[in-house]
């Protein structure tokens, strides 16, 4: 009788031991579900960002250089040895860039309404 006491208390012992263990690792389980999912979610996160940087990156780099090449076609268009007109460069008030401006600005004036 003592033995199957014994035997029963062993038993129940290594129920519970097992109960332990499997809600341990069932705790770990979905700790390490979770974790990488959220890991996963700041991977794409970042990756995403590193994108978005490069592709700014990228545009500015096309930018500058746009902004470069107009600013030496501007420099080539002023400094030619002959204005739009057809006439000479000759004096301060007599450059390609203002003699376009005085056209464009002469073209695009609209008559004014009065209210």
């Amino acid at each position: 009788m003592a033995q199957q006491i014994a035997k029963r208390l062993q038993i129940q012992k290594s129920m519970s031991n097992m109960v332990k263990f499997a809600s341990i690792a069932a705790f770990l389980f979905i700790f390490s579900l979770s974790s990488s999912h959220a890991l996963w979610n700041k991977l794409t996160f970042q990756n995403k960002v590193i994108s978005d940087k490069t592709t700014a990156r990228n545009q500015l780099q096309a930018d500058v250089m746009a902004a470069n090449k107009l600013t030496n076609s501007y420099k080539s268009f002023n400094n030619a040895q002959t204005n739009l007109l057809g006439g000479t460069v000759s004096g301060v008030d007599n450059d390609n860039s203002k003699d376009s401006f005085r056209c464009t600005t002469q073209r695009l004036r609209l008559p004014s309404t009065n209210r």
